[in-house]
């Protein structure tokens, strides 16, 4: 499980850094289930509502739970909510 969640966090990264032009690399450093990202509650709803993309109010969204088939999809919606 660990190697999983690791792989899907540098796949996330990676995609992150392609979908927007902020630099993602300390997301790659954080460790365990859940990332934490710098983005308002605005963003998060919009996230919710429109990309069926989940994560706290405060921007803590639940790695474990996300698909290696989801990861490019997931990060080009936050992306677009971070710009």
């Amino acid at each position: 499980m660990r190697n999983r969640s690791a792989a899907i966090r540098e796949g996330f990264t990676a995609a992150l850094n392609a979908s927007s032009n902020r630099d993602f690399s300390y997301f790659s450093s954080q460790r365990g289930m859940f990332a934490l990202f710098d983005i308002s509650p605005e963003a998060v709803v919009g996230l919710r509502e429109k990309d069926h993309v989940h994560m706290s109010g405060s921007g803590r969204m639940n790695i474990a739970g996300l698909k290696a088939s989801d990861v490019e999809r997931v990060a080009q919606a936050v992306g677009a909510a971070l710009r």
